[in-house]
């Protein structure tokens, strides 16, 4: 065979088997094509379906044994469940454990395919099935992630209090992403989930990061139960805990609390200081009211803005901010007017005291005002009619002496937040 037959049978060759490529790629795509048609029309067949059964609560049973073994059934299933509440949702629970979706989402999760054990943990979440403990319990060691989270979430729908152990050991070693979606499972275990976080809490082999965690779902589980922990927070060596621990009382804390959150509005870092003002907005003790007058001369721009807005919502409040008009300190008189303006104000006296106290709201924003350009005309497209006499006038624009600092603020002395 001389050089030129090899090159040209090889050619020959090469061609045919692009060719039987091509044929076979095109054959995959359009045999996916219609397998992804046919299964969104599947689809479509199995949310109204979950209707009828949702809504007049029957469907025929041999019917459903048939589609269970089709995993769009099962997924339309899991999706539907996220959207129902109350009888809806029962009666679909009701069928679904009728039929044993349960145990084929079981033997899922052993699949040795990542994405087929993250949707049967999914779908396990929002069946909330006991018998499942088992099988998400071993799914909380799973190397993947999503596994992890959906188990988790799954057991805290169940709401066995024996594995929270379980679920917090899930945290430890993961990533942050990992450790947050964890924690949020931790609320939904409600009041039950404060004595084995608190146990966490005081071990010394927790880690800071995971301790933030908690002291924040101690926050949003909202139960005065967790004050006592919270409480010992404000006093942490981590300012991150401090703060936490100051935002969770807000929420989770009693009125006894109120004193404590006074004291923290002398802590030493500005972020503590902030965060008590606004605790203590929530709060609403007019208990709170002289220290955050105080708190409107604070260094920090960000604790003389919260200090404010808590005291235009506290009950007697607002005479603090009124009183602040006259303040020695430049920053407590810049800041009351600010909040008094953007307020109602409530002067019980007399009606002749809130007009006084109006005039001199009025009196500070004339004196506080910089320079403003005179009204120009504008004959732009606001006004359809032509001329000046139907000139859209442009309005004015000032810019107020108290505002949030800049970046190159933030470098000058005491308006460093």
């Amino acid at each position: 065979m001389t050089p030129a037959q090899w090159a040209l049978g090889s050619a020959v060759l090469l061609a045919g088997l692009v060719a039987s490529f091509m044929v076979m790629l095109f054959v995959y795509k359009v045999g996916r094509n219609r397998r992804a048609a046919f299964a969104e029309v599947r689809r479509a067949a199995y949310i109204a379906a979950m209707g009828e059964m949702a809504y007049r609560g029957g469907y025929p049973q041999d019917m459903l044994q048939g589609w269970v073994n089709d995993r769009v059934f099962r997924e339309v299933v899991v999706e539907y469940l996220k959207f129902l509440t109350g009888a809806h949702r029962h009666r679909v629970l009701r069928f679904a454990n009728d039929i044993g979706i349960s145990e084929l989402l079981h033997k899922e999760l052993s699949s040795m395919r990542k994405g087929l054990r993250s949707a049967a943990a999914e779908g396990l979440s929002q069946l909330g099935d006991e018998d499942s403990v088992p099988f998400l319990l071993e799914a909380l060691t799973d190397k993947e992630q999503g596994v992890k989270i959906n188990a988790a979430h799954a057991l805290a729908r169940v709401g066995r209090p024996e594995t929270l152990p379980a679920v917090m050991a899930a945290m430890a070693g993961g990533s942050d992403w990992v450790r947050s979606r964890v924690a949020d499972a931790l609320i939904t275990f409600g009041p039950t989930a404060i004595v084995p976080i608190s146990l966490v809490l005081d071990h010394p082999q927790t880690t800071p990061e995971t301790k933030r965690l908690l002291i924040q779902v101690l926050g949003q589980i909202g139960d005065p139960i967790a004050e006592p922990i919270l409480l010992s927070g404000l006093n942490s060596g981590d300012l991150d805990v401090r703060v936490r621990s100051t935002a969770a009382l807000a929420t989770a804390g009693s009125p006894s609390c109120v004193p404590s959150l006074i004291e923290t509005l002398s802590d030493p870092d500005w972020r503590v200081r902030a965060q008590a003002a606004t605790s203590l907005n929530v709060r609403m003790d007019p208990l709170a009211i002289p220290a955050l007058k105080a708190a409107l001369g604070d260094e920090g721009w960000w604790v003389r803005q919260n200090a404010a807005t808590a005291l235009t919502s506290i009950p007697g409040g607002q005479k603090a901010l009124l009183a602040a008009l006259d303040d020695p300190d430049q920053f407590a008189r810049d800041v009351a007017p600010e909040y008094l303006m953007g307020s109602q104000i409530m002067v019980p006296d007399s009606p002749e005291g809130i007009e006084i106290e109006i005039d001199r709201l009025e009196e500070i924003e004339r004196e506080q005002e910089v320079v403003r350009p005179e009204a120009v005309l504008y004959t732009g497209p606001a006004s359809q009619k032509t001329g000046p006499k139907h000139a859209a006038v442009k309005p004015r624009h000032h810019n107020p002496r108290h505002r949030a600092p800049s970046s190159r603020d933030r470098s000058k002395g005491r308006h460093r937040p």
